[in-house]
């Protein structure tokens, strides 16, 4: 069994919730940050700068999905989505991005820790969800 779900009941203590087996990876090429706020963006950068190869920002749905498709992400890079965002919500362009690429692998990267919000972001495609207080545990959510 993945490290990723051994202390399942201490990480969902803690915020961090694997919404699906699909986090199993070892290595990847890219991250997309989608983060309205820009000092959140250099928070979570650092986090998981080392574990890919390159880190792209974008600060809204539209700009995600077009740099998605013009950097031709796939499964072996992760998005990173903020849920508050001004025009569309997280959940809405987490919907969008898996509609125009249904192999687009998402973590939520929240303030909300909701139940209903997480069980949201799992029926819209995310295959994860974290607290933004807890950043440093993306690394456990992106295994190198």
């Amino acid at each position: 069994m993945s490290s990723i779900f051994k202390n399942a009941a201490e990480r969902s203590r803690r915020g961090v919730f694997p919404l699906s087996p699909v986090l199993v990876r070892w290595k990847i090429d890219e991250d997309l940050i989608v983060e309205d706020h820009q000092r959140m963006r250099r928070l979570i950068r650092p986090v998981v700068g080392e574990l890919a190869q390159a880190v792209a920002e974008c600060a809204d749905c539209a700009e995600a999905v077009a740099a998605y498709a013009a950097q031709q992400f796939n499964s072996a890079d992760w998005v990173l989505m903020d849920l508050e965002m001004p025009g569309i919500d997280g959940l809405e362009a987490t919907r969008r991005l898996r509609a125009a690429f249904p192999d687009a692998t998402i973590i939520v990267v929240t303030q909300y820790g909701d139940e209903h919000l997480r069980a949201a972001a799992s029926d819209a495609g995310a295959c994860g969800y974290i607290l933004k207080e807890n950043l440093l545990e993306l690394r456990q959510l992106i295994p190198t």
